[in-house]
């Protein structure tokens, strides 16, 4: 027992050793993580520094510990060190005789779904209560975890979050409402109404874009399904993939039935992969490069061609007009939702297909998908 208690003592000595070094630096205008910290030094630095305070406590205090120390005394050495790492990342109670100036600069908010956190290099946010995902265009740093989450990952509660370029990443919320604590100049973009209700209209008169029984949901993320089932759309191909009889390799296939026949028939087109050999993740959120590559295969440029590159597809829809550069910088901050991908498809109708003349809309009409009526009618 009383070794066992010695190391219980050692584990949270080392412990709280190693965070006091990785505390000790940053400040509002030097951020207390940056990405490149937790990419290549933080890792790193904990396994060293833990590895070289194992073997020096172990060689020079085992034998006092295992004397001394007892149960309470774990449980207080554990409390304190808890203790610490609330001072360090300012959650800290005003009472406490410890708070920092990062502590008093958290603030508690309630938000509502649609809402972003985001904000300049450094900003922080933590999840109290409620879900939410990560948004924008780069990974969000998880500084309690040290690592970066990609785009559209469901957020853990009570984790530490940093922005690590001004506005390219944050929280976006996902339940009815939500509690977070927000600092060094964490800012809040409030879901607000659709801005591009009259692309879906125009789009939804045509037979290229549908709702459901809610509407068309233009706040929401697009799931990989619908994305994929947009570009066959745009490609006129609809009918022929409602009418294939193939089956999908893909194992993960469930819900809508026709769903899975447009899935199963853009595996056989090719026109897209899963996220494994065998798990298509039909409901996992769309991200904008994956749609605007979308939207530009079905425009005949290729990326396996070297027409343009996955991560640069939305550089190559601003290029073509498919979206401004004032648009982009407003789906970096929500992440793709059903609005823009609306936005991005109506906008695909009036581009030329790669080799020029002839727009998206005009081959729709020589392939017998809409009528010169129907295309001439949905032009602003």
């Amino acid at each position: 027992m009383r070794k066992t208690t010695a190391f219980l003592f050692l584990f949270a000595a080392i412990f709280f050793a190693v965070f006091t070094d990785l505390s000790a630096g940053g400040d509002a205008s030097d951020p207390l993580v940056t990405l490149s910290y937790v990419r290549k030094i933080y890792t790193a630095a904990v396994e060293q520094q833990a590895a070289s305070r194992a073997a020096s406590l172990l060689t020079q205090k085992s034998r006092e510990l295992q004397n001394a120390i007892d149960a309470r005394i774990t449980q207080r050495v554990a409390e304190k060190a808890a203790a610490a790492v609330s001072r360090a990342i300012g959650l800290t109670g005003a009472a406490d005789t410890g708070t920092s100036d990062s502590a008093r600069a958290w603030r508690t908010l309630t938000l509502s779904q649609g809402d972003v956190v985001s904000g300049p290099a450094g900003a922080g946010v933590m999840l109290l209560d409620g879900s939410a995902a990560t948004a924008g265009s780069t990974e969000l740093i998880d500084v309690t975890h040290g690592r970066a989450l990609a785009v559209g990952v469901s957020a853990a509660p009570n984790t530490y979050y940093m922005v690590p370029q001004a506005q390219s990443a944050g929280l976006r919320i996902t339940s009815g409402s939500a509690t977070v604590c927000v600092k060094d100049g964490a800012r809040v973009t409030h879901a607000s109404g659709a801005l591009y209700e009259d692309e879906a209209n125009r789009l939804n008169a045509i037979g290229l874009f549908r709702g459901s029984n809610r509407g068309y949901e233009l706040s929401r993320r697009p799931t990989r399904q619908e994305a994929l089932i947009m570009l066959i759309r745009l490609l006129g191909e609809e009918s022929a993939a409602l009418g294939y009889t193939g089956r999908s390799t893909f194992t993960d296939l469930t819900g809508w039935p026709d769903g899975i026949k447009y899935v199963a028939y853009g595996q056989h087109m090719q026109y897209t992969n899963g996220m494994t050999a065998t798990e298509f993740s039909q409901q996992t959120p769309a991200d904008a490069n994956m749609y605007c590559t979308y939207v530009l295969r079905a425009l005949g440029y290729s990326d396996t061609g070297g027409d343009f590159t996955y991560r640069g597809a939305i550089d190559k829809a601003v290029e073509l007009g498919l979206i401004t550069a004032a648009q982009y910088g407003q789906l970096q901050t929500t992440g793709l939702l059903r609005d823009h991908m609306a936005l991005i498809s109506y906008n695909a109708l009036w581009a030329p297909c790669k080799g020029g003349g002839q727009t998206l809309g005009e081959r729709l009409v020589e392939r017998g998908v809409l009528t010169r009526a129907q295309l001439d009618g949905a032009k602003k």
